[in-house]
């Protein structure tokens, strides 16, 4: 999956965790959009968690 396409969608899931959207929610959605190159729930749960700790680089750490 390509890099850009993964900060894409963290920047995507920073939206709509501060929308209140649940999880399994934003994880539906990005499956919709992205398909096969959707990030998985665990991923999304974890980006969540990052965001929550006001991380603001959408960028995995290596």
């Amino acid at each position: 999956m390509s890099q850009n396409l993964n900060i894409e969608q963290c920047c995507v899931i920073c939206y709509w965790m501060r929308e209140d959207v649940k999880v399994a929610k934003i994880h539906q959605k990005l499956v919709d959009i992205y398909g096969a190159n959707a990030l998985g729930f665990s991923t999304i749960k974890r980006w969540i968690a990052l965001f929550k700790t006001r991380r603001e680089l959408f960028q995995d750490d290596p």
